[in-house]
């Protein structure tokens, strides 16, 4: 949905304190889907997405498998921090 990053992010998945992982808030937004733009591309083409963009996919319908990865890039400029509490943390902590 075009323009749909501006609105921000509502919902944070993290390490829950007792282990495990956990959504804050528990129950989603719905999110607006009106003006939704499709987005067609050749086979393997790599699409980006901004983390906050409304986006969805509808079933996949043929036979092949459809893959999505996630890719996290993180600021590191002076003063950033990363979030302790993130779902995503490397093994050993920051290097």
């Amino acid at each position: 949905v075009p323009g749909s990053h501006r609105m921000g992010v509502s919902r944070w998945f993290r390490r829950a304190e007792g282990g495990g992982t956990e959504f804050i808030p528990e129950e989603a937004d719905e999110l607006p889907t009106e003006g939704a733009v499709p987005l067609e591309t050749k086979a393997g083409t790599l699409v980006l997405l901004h983390h906050a963009l409304v986006h969805l996919s509808y079933a996949n319908t043929s036979p092949e498998s459809r893959h999505a990865y996630s890719v996290h890039l993180v600021e590191g400029g002076k003063g950033v921090e990363y979030p302790a509490r993130n779902w995503l943390q490397r093994p050993n902590g920051p290097a």
